[in-house]
């Protein structure tokens, strides 16, 4: 069995969940690979194309708007929320970071729906681009944790 975090093969997918991805629009060419890794990793579990719902937010900060949204008004069982924050002169990146995570945690608990952070805090676009299976790492979390979760529901 593989110990990679995007294995797949140790849980039980219902194909019938819905996804949400939420992504900023900053640093586009490396947040769309992260999301390209996620739905290839959503599609091999078994979720259909037209279950995974993908939202765009302005920047990184607005990503918990937006994954409130699809869950209450979509109806998605899973979000996971993909972004690149660049570190710069300033606090701001690790500001916005934690209020991300924040935010989704906040999310979780209220909704009981599993939300993964992928939300990058680099040095630089290479260390991002480094990093484009965090988006599957992402899917395969929440996808785990629908089944923990549906497993303490039986």
């Amino acid at each position: 069995m593989s110990t990679k975090r995007t294995d797949i093969s140790n849980f039980t997918v219902d194909p019938q969940w819905k996804i949400g991805i939420v992504v900023s629009r900053y640093h586009q060419r490396e947040a769309d690979a992260m999301v390209q890794s996620a739905k290839e990793l959503l599609g091999k579990a078994g979720i259909q194309q037209d279950h995974i719902l993908i939202v765009e937010a302005p920047g990184s900060f607005e990503l918990p708007l937006m994954a409130r949204a699809l869950i209450t008004e979509k109806g998605v069982n899973g979000i996971v929320a993909i972004g690149i924050l660049l570190e710069g002169e300033t606090s701001h990146a690790a500001v916005v970071a934690q209020a991300v995570a924040t935010g989704l945690m906040n999310l979780q608990l209220e909704y009981g729906i599993p939300c993964a952070q992928e939300v990058l805090h680099v040095l630089s676009l290479e260390q991002a681009s480094d990093r484009v299976e965090a988006g599957a790492e992402g899917a395969r979390a929440v996808l785990q944790a629908l089944e923990e979760l549906r497993k303490l529901n039986k």
